[in-house]
């Protein structure tokens, strides 16, 4: 637990829930009004920032997290993925709707950066072949997440939003939902503890959609910062994120924090696996083993690198101190 805590200071953790500012969580649902457009899109003008979490999946949905600045949480939104009914060889099969999936885009109206910079991500989970799929749940699955991509990418402006693919295997293993030994049911229950003000909208076992389109923007803004951020403490990154300090609060809890940070929020899912062997070949490192592992062990060595890096900048500053006072003296 010692080494944990110099990743997360007291001060950073989350705060007890009768001491959190009040945050709006609402699900944006046609039946409860008919006009779901104007509804999405009524508290989103006065926020500065805003990121989507999208489940690409037929049973999925779209999470939207809006604050005043980067990391902030003042709403949390849930769009269900709209679909509809179509015959398949004779068979009703649910598909999903372009048409309301285009309408409910463009009707979040993200907030747009007057400073020429993206105010606004979207991080669509990527669909397609993963391991005991069939043919036909693997075709369905790629092509639902086609539809997505090509919705958001054609909907959002990019000059102030960006859309970004992530892969399954890259946020359920950084955020310990990966293996046989978890379930739909892990999501949701992990989904209520970064984002507790969603408790109400994720009481369904059919709701783990909503809850993995709340985790896959979590762990993508988690991503975006400490990629952009490599040289910053993580003690330093979540005093000033809240997101942050939700998603490294609760990886924590399940024992996901190591000395030197967390592990697969790096930039090398995506790659190949010779890629990624030469990438460990050139810092002398162990080039056998399976795809993560090899991940995992590229990020552990990022982790060290970091460590090492901020002793060296620790000691300088020390020996620089020390050398001023000699001259003082």
């Amino acid at each position: 637990m010692k080494q944990r805590q110099q990743i997360l200071s007291p001060s950073s953790r989350v705060l007890p829930r009768k001491n959190r500012v009040k945050i709006v969580a609402k699900i944006v649902d046609d039946d409860e009004k008919d006009n779901a457009a104007s509804m999405i899109s009524t508290n989103n003008k006065k926020y500065k920032w805003a990121v989507v979490g999208c489940d690409s999946d037929a049973g999925g949905a779209l999470a939207i997290i809006r604050g005043d600045f980067v990391g902030d949480v003042q709403t949390v939104e849930i769009v269900d993925v709209p679909t509809m009914t179509v015959s398949v060889n004779g068979k009703a099969r649910r598909r999903l709707d372009v048409a309301k999936m285009i309408e409910k885009v463009k009707a979040m109206d993200l907030p747009k950066d007057t400073n020429g910079g993206h105010s606004s991500f979207v991080f669509v989970e990527e669909g397609g072949v993963e391991f005991g799929f069939s043919a036909q749940t693997a075709f369905v699955q790629g092509y639902n997440f086609g539809l997505w991509k090509g919705v958001l990418e054609s909907c959002v402006n990019p000059e102030t939003t960006r859309v970004e693919v992530v892969k399954p295997q890259a946020w359920k293993l950084a955020l310990g939902l990966s293996g046989k030994k978890t379930s739909k049911d892990d999501s949701i229950e992990m989904a209520k503890m970064v984002f507790p003000e969603s408790e109400d909208m994720l009481q369904r076992k059919k709701d783990h959609g909503r809850a993995e389109s709340l985790l896959i923007a979590a762990y993508g803004h988690a991503r975006e910062i400490l990629q952009k951020n490599s040289d910053v403490e993580y003690a330093d990154i979540v005093r000033d994120d809240v997101m942050c300090k939700r998603v490294f609060n609760v990886l924590e809890q399940k024992g996901l924090v190591s000395e030197n940070g967390v592990a697969y929020f790096g930039p090398y899912f995506g790659r190949t696996g010779m890629e990624l062997k030469h990438d460990l070949k050139m810092r002398g490192l162990k080039v056998s083993g399976t795809k993560g592992e090899l991940i995992l062990r590229l990020e552990a060595d990022d982790l060290r690198r970091r460590s090492e890096k901020k002793a060296n900048c620790n000691d300088n500053s020390t020996r620089t101190g020390e050398e001023e006072e000699v001259l003082e003296a």
